[in-house]
């Protein structure tokens, strides 16, 4: 069983911030926002990110699809 993926504060901020602006973002967008994610945290830590804290393409789109379907609620 894969472990599930803990964001940090600087990724949900800037995940909320993208999806007020967007709540279907396109595939290049949502590897920008990893990518943002991922420079921000190293730049926070001052170290390169292992695997399991580096935020993937994948990890993004379920967030956007767990948010769209929380605002349903």
């Amino acid at each position: 069983r894969r472990e599930r993926f803990v964001f940090r504060p600087n990724h949900l901020d800037l995940l909320d911030k993208c999806f007020a602006e967007e709540n279907y973002p396109s595939l290049r967008r949502r590897e920008e926002i990893a990518r943002t994610c991922n420079l921000t945290t190293e730049r926070i830590t001052g170290r390169p990110l292992s695997d399991k804290e580096r935020v993937g393409v994948h990890t993004i789109s379920n967030w956007f699809a767990n948010k769209r379907k929380d605002l349903k609620k």
